[in-house]
């Protein structure tokens, strides 16, 4: 059955933006309640992709605040950063969560980006190569806190010796990993090994099947058959009744988006990775998607998240698979 989940940006507030937990708390109740299978939260410090003074939530706090509020919808976060918290922290973490919630924790996890984000921390910012190695040791920590009573791990970049994670996570044998980003090859090679689920994030449906074709080689590369790894994607949605009110909410976004890279971005460009449309515009580009065993769909909603949205895509999109 496919799935799909809303993660509420926070970046830039205002137009793009929930920057008050008020407002996130209702529209997560309001996921619940319209039947959406997950809610998620970006695992950043400040606003992004441009620094700011706007309020920004931390992402595991702010959920934790949100189970006892939703009852239904699982909660993640797209993505979070290994680099933010010793492996064995987070595994900690995340099973604490997963207890708080009666198994209800979605666990996704990537290399990091954000450089502006590390800087001003005081995070070290390594190439990719090296955030790519430190992520694939973090998974085997989570893995081994969430399994075993008293792991011990070293590697080149983190140890643990005789650890405990107790209570451990309440799904069995561990809540299923995700691994998430823009899938470049060091990242599909960690998929390929690790995760049980990958999360693909602003793909085309082309950009998706390279992706996957790539992700499949790797795979044989570690003797994994890839029917193992279960396929996601993550993506912007605008989706309107109305073409005319489309019309001029793509071109907002549109400006809002080339004001954020600061450079310029094609209509076409700004479309072609992303769900937007009428209802049954919406449908047909999904349908490319699930045509490549994509079970699972993750939406921003571009422009302001609003009731009717979310009430428009729970009602003309979300029944077509369920019964399915």
């Amino acid at each position: 059955m496919t799935k799909f989940g809303i993660q509420f940006i926070q970046e830039m507030g205002g137009y793009y933006g929930i920057p008050e937990f008020n407002a996130i708390r209702s529209i997560a109740a309001t996921c619940d309640q319209l039947g959406f299978d997950s809610i998620w939260l970006p695992d950043h410090f400040f606003s992004y992709p441009v620094p700011s003074t706007l309020p920004f939530f931390e992402c595991w706090t702010t959920l934790a605040a949100l189970s006892s509020v939703v009852k239904n919808v699982k909660l993640g976060t797209l993505c979070t950063c290994s680099s933010y918290r010793h492996p064995s922290v987070l595994a900690k973490m995340a099973a604490t969560l997963d207890v708080l919630t009666n198994g209800r924790l979605e666990f996704c996890i990537g290399a990091g980006w954000y450089k502006a984000e590390y800087k001003a921390y005081g995070l070290d910012y390594p190439n990719s190569p090296k955030r790519i190695s430190q992520l694939k040791e973090s998974v085997q920590i989570i893995k081994k806190m969430w399994t075993e009573e008293n792991p011990t791990f070293e590697g080149n970049y983190y140890h643990i010796y005789n650890a405990i994670c107790s209570p451990q996570p309440l799904q069995k044998p561990h809540p299923p990993i995700w691994i998430g980003g823009k899938g470049g090859k060091f990242l599909l090679r960690v998929v390929a090994e690790l995760a049980q689920r990958s999360n693909f994030v602003v793909c085309s449906p082309q950009e998706y099947e390279n992706k996957l074709r790539l992700l499949n080689r790797y795979c044989e590369s570690f003797n994994r058959d890839p029917s193992e790894i279960k396929y996601s994607l993550g993506s912007g949605l605008l989706i309107d009744k109305s073409k005319q009110r489309l019309k001029q909410k793509i071109k907002k976004c549109l400006s809002a988006d080339i004001l954020r890279k600061g450079r310029p971005i094609s209509l076409k460009e700004y479309i072609a990775p992303r769900i937007i449309g009428t209802p049954e515009e919406c449908l047909e580009k999904i349908y490319k998607y699930t045509d490549m065993k994509v079970d699972y769909f993750i939406f921003w909603f571009l422009g302001r998240i609003d009731v009717e949205m979310l009430d428009l895509f729970a009602q003309s999109i979300m029944p077509i698979f369920k019964r399915g």
